[in-house]
């Protein structure tokens, strides 16, 4: 299920190319302010997910719950009411399925993206350390997999710490990802219903409308 949080639209498939060429400039952009500033501490950015390359983002309904994410959303703004649509998977999508540490560090030591610069900061604040940082790139990895999947499993074990790579010179860290979500990297594996239902948060619950 799709917990609405924007106007409905539909991304198109040259968006995570633009997520690249955005997350690169930023990357060189914090690199020459460090150089210029070397004692300064630059709040940077803590996602290692796709969440600005507007990547369609999922969780499954449970319970009589519409979304998953209503009730485990990251950095929730608190809000009262949401609206929650479903959607429908064409085909077989090739599904990347992230349940354990080592399973998000196979997917960065096959599709490397450095980030050092732009993570130092906020990564260094929940880890403690200063490490050559790396994260999926997202751009490569859709050419493979339709889906990225964390389950609650991979987000209890991996979320916000340090996890070394295979030559122990470089690190990557799960960040700004909600448990249970998956995020679509292809939009034509997935459908979208038009007729969304509104949730409303009362008494300490959520009730469909």
């Amino acid at each position: 299920m799709w917990l609405e949080s924007t106007a409905p639209y539909r991304p198109d498939s040259s968006s995570l190319d633009e997520w690249r060429t955005k997350t690169l400039e930023s990357e060189l952009r914090f690199r020459d302010h460090r150089s210029a500033y070397p004692e300064s501490r630059l709040s940077g950015e803590w996602w290692s997910t796709p969440v600005s390359g507007n990547t369609l983002t999922t969780t499954r309904t449970r319970n009589g719950i519409g979304a998953l994410e209503l009730l485990m959303e990251e950095d929730s703004d608190g809000g009262g009411e949401a609206r929650v649509r479903p959607v429908h998977v064409r085909n077989s999508p090739r599904v990347y399925e992230i349940s354990t540490p080592q399973e998000w560090a196979n997917l960065v030591e096959r599709y490397p993206l450095a980030v050092p610069e732009s993570r130092r900061s906020d990564w260094f604040e929940t880890t403690g350390k200063y490490r050559n940082w790396f994260i999926p790139d997202w751009a490569a990895v859709a050419e493979d997999y339709d889906p990225a999947h964390l389950g609650l499993h991979g987000y209890l074990t991996t979320l916000g710490i340090a996890i070394s790579l295979s030559d122990n010179k470089r690190s990557t860290l799960l960040g700004g990802w909600d448990p249970d979500a998956t995020f679509w990297l292809d939009p034509n594996v997935i459908e979208i219903d038009d007729e969304p239902t509104l949730w409303r948060h009362t008494d300490e619950r959520w009730e469909r409308t």
